[in-house]
């Protein structure tokens, strides 16, 4: 990633490295607010809903998860498009063009539909409890239907994380193919993908863990456009024509001995 840039791209990737450092924030905030309910494992769990869930401030937190977890995703994709640009200018340095730029796309898309769907369907509960005054919050029976959510969420946030292992995957394959990206960050990225294949048994971190990779991305892509561009190497200098003959600076050919050529009319 050393590639002079023009201004327009430097500036394109200074934002979108910004976009993706908010998004990280975002989406592990708004993930970390859906976690906060009661775990449904506990003995008297349906009565622990009911409070958990009749409680104003938890109700605005539930607004608060998903609008930072759409205002999140609307910031991912802007730092996807921006790398997806870098990987695509690196793979079409080495003329090859396959088709693991797509496998990011693909697997970056599947992330960020998961990721809202599991927002939305961990917060969906309380929100209603807010917005209806006639919501039977306090019965614990509709608990119920809050644990259920819960687990479409956390579903949503499994089928997420693979997603993003695939994006993840096919950047490392990329970084070893086209050296797009730095070695560690490749690495990095194959890390938190094998992770990711653990399903409903990491999810709960490797959320956390592809957050932190796409603000580590997002600050090599800051420093990348602020890197200052190569600089132009100096033209050669002309070799001197075959017979060891000096050139002058008028162009003319000088043979060797240092003496000039007679002109037309001299004898």
């Amino acid at each position: 990633m050393t590639a002079s840039l023009n201004e327009d791209v430097r500036h394109g990737l200074i934002w979108a490295g910004v976009a993706g450092i908010l998004s990280a924030g975002l989406l592990a905030a708004g993930q970390a607010l859906v976690w906060r309910a009661p775990d449904d494992d506990e003995p008297g769990v349906l009565l622990d809903f009911a409070r958990f869930y009749r409680d104003g401030g938890n109700q605005d937190l539930a607004q608060w998860s998903v609008s930072m977890t759409l205002l999140g995703g609307f910031l991912f994709v802007w730092f996807l498009v921006a790398l997806l640009r870098v990987v695509r200018a690196a793979e079409a340095g080495t003329g090859r063009m396959g088709s693991l730029t797509l496998a990011m796309l693909i697997g970056g898309t599947l992330f960020l539909v998961f990721a809202l769907m599991a927002a939305i369907a961990g917060n969906i509960f309380a929100i209603t409890a807010q917005i209806w005054d006639a919501f039977p919050v306090d019965d614990p029976r509709t608990s119920i239907v809050a644990m259920v959510l819960l687990d479409v969420s956390y579903a949503a946030s499994v089928a997420a994380m693979a997603g993003a292992a695939v994006l993840l995957f096919a950047l490392w394959r990329l970084m070893e193919r086209t050296h797009a990206v730095p070695r560690w960050l490749g690495w990095f990225a194959f890390l938190v993908a094998v992770l990711s294949l653990g399903g409903p048994f990491t999810a709960w971190g490797t959320v956390m863990l592809f957050a932190l990779w796409v603000l580590v991305t997002s600050v090599v892509l800051i420093f990348r456009a602020a890197a200052p561009a190569a600089p132009v190497p100096a033209k050669e200098a002309e070799a001197p024509p075959p017979g060891g003959g000096e050139r002058p600076p008028g162009g003319e050919e000088r043979p060797p001995g240092g003496e000039e050529r007679p002109t037309a009319g001299e004898s």
